[in-house]
């Protein structure tokens, strides 16, 4: 799971504008927005790899 987060997290800042396209028009800036999430998921990724950041 982290691997996958990692890999999709990172495909944020080399494809924003693709990306982009599959944010909905009413939400203001989209660029944003994609920089954001692949930031969040990059946190995830590295939450997931501590014992203490998870249930079991």
């Amino acid at each position: 799971m982290s691997a996958m987060l990692s890999f999709i997290g990172i495909s944020h800042f080399f494809i924003p504008s693709n990306l982009a396209a599959m944010v909905p028009p009413f939400i203001p800036f989209p660029i944003t927005i994609v920089y954001l999430t692949g930031v969040v998921e990059l946190l995830f990724a590295i939450m997931l790899l501590f014992e203490k950041t998870y249930k079991s």
